[in-house]
């Protein structure tokens, strides 16, 4: 969940339902962009049916605390990273794109690259994503 609070530190109430917007993804990460929007990031069953499989998942809400329809299918996109996905950080660049960084088969660093409206930044990475194996880095230790 999402909750904005007002300088007394009680909840906003002009923001989502009493001062909370509900977040349909596992969170991990969130930026506030220049524009009061917020993008937030984490994970979602994955709807491939692999077992134990998540997917990256980032969604962006308005400064009122309403999904951004502008952005991805109904505020929210949903990248396929192979297996057990979870994006851990999210930054916006200043071009206003959006990274989103976490791991992939617990061994794999992984990046993803979205565009302003929510889709995968083909020049980055291999079609947006971006994979460094450190499966033997975590074994030396």
């Amino acid at each position: 969940m999402l909750l904005r609070y007002t300088a007394n530190g009680k909840l906003d109430p002009s923001f989502g339902v009493r001062g909370i917007a509900a977040v349909s993804q596992g969170l991990q990460g969130l930026v506030l962009q220049q524009d009061g929007k917020f993008v937030v990031a984490g994970s979602v069953d994955s709807s491939s049916g692999r077992r134990d499989s998540r997917d990256f998942a980032v969604s962006r809400y308005s400064p009122l605390g309403g999904l951004d329809p502008s952005f991805g299918l109904g505020g929210k996109t949903v990248t396929d990273l192979g297996a057990g996905a979870i994006a851990n950080a999210i930054v916006v660049q200043a071009n206003g794109k959006i990274v989103a960084a976490g791991t992939r088969n617990s061994s794999d660093f992984a990046l993803v690259r979205y565009l302003t409206s929510g889709k995968l930044d083909g020049s980055f990475g291999r079609g947006g994503r971006v994979f460094t194996d450190f499966g033997s880095v975590w074994a030396r230790r």
